[in-house]
């Protein structure tokens, strides 16, 4: 399944990087592989699926992915499809598309874990949320950072009723490497009708879920985390607000985010895994 990926990448990389050179550039090769980290010691029994943003690319959630292997669990970062390659790949993909790349990945962690959890990051975690919603697979809980539901950046909000006089909007991202520059108005219009469809799924979300939100999120409304908190039925539930005024807080500079996520998934498989003999 993750040669499958991989391959995946490789096609759609060579299919769609040269469209719309020189004014709309692709993303660098590589930066959109997906990656896959066996565990080591006991701790490789749990494994964790990590998701990147919308318009991000698996580069986003690598410096997460190395801090828990470092930990011995078993990670695999996805790749969304339309992601990690050119703004020309997302144009044509549909919401459903990033979800099915979810599922495969999930399929391909429990073929290398014995317990597996699902996380992301803004978009990512919002797929978790949704992965979880549906009842698939035996997962032990999720993870949100940044997950949205009401959007603070005005172009987004006003991209369903934008007319096709221009395909693609201009963006400033965080993190120019990890993310587009250009998105397609397709791709936001796709995006606001996933956030429509898991927040009807909210309500059957009844695993463990930590959400982590900055207070200053210039991309989400950080009442959106508390909506989220509010709506899952999960009974083991817990909200973290971290004092940010950045939207990406899953980078090599959000050491106690790591640690915060790291201690969810400790807590949550101590409760099914027992202790190794003294």
């Amino acid at each position: 399944m993750f040669a499958y990926e991989q391959q995946l990448y490789d096609t759609d990389y060579a299919t769609f990087a040269p469209a719309g050179l020189p004014r709309i550039p692709p993303q660098p090769v590589g930066v959109g592989c997906p990656l896959l980290l066996h565990g080591h010691g006991s701790a490789a029994a749990i494994g964790v699926l990590l998701i990147h943003g919308y318009s991000a690319s698996p580069a986003e959630m690598r410096p997460l992915a190395h801090f828990l292997h470092a930990q011995g669990l078993t990670v695999y970062v996805v790749r969304l499809r339309g992601h990690g390659t050119s703004p020309y790949d997302l144009q044509t993909r549909v919401w459903q598309d990033w979800y099915e790349t979810v599922l495969r990945g999930y399929s391909c962690l429990q073929a290398c874990s014995r317990l597996q959890f699902a996380g992301g990051m803004s978009t990512g975690g919002a797929l978790a949320l949704y992965l979880a919603a549906q009842g698939i697979g035996p997962l032990q809980g999720v993870f949100a950072v940044g997950a949205p539901l009401k959007l603070q950046r005005r172009w987004v909000r006003l991209a369903p009723v934008v007319q096709t006089v221009r395909d693609f909007v201009r963006d400033e991202p965080e993190n120019r490497e990890a993310n587009y520059a250009y998105h397609p108005l397709q791709g936001v219009r796709q995006l606001l009708r996933f956030i429509e469809s898991y927040q009807a799924m909210l309500p059957h979300v009844t695993l463990p879920v930590l959400l982590i939100q900055a207070r200053g999120d210039p991309t989400v409304r950080p009442e959106s985390a508390q909506h989220i908190y509010a709506h899952i039925q999960s009974p083991h539930k817990q909200l973290l607000w971290k004092d940010r005024n950045r939207h990406v807080i899953v980078s090599q500079h959000d050491a106690d985010v790591h640690r915060d996520i790291l201690t969810f998934l400790q807590h949550h498989s101590a409760l099914v895994v027992p202790p190794p003999p003294p």
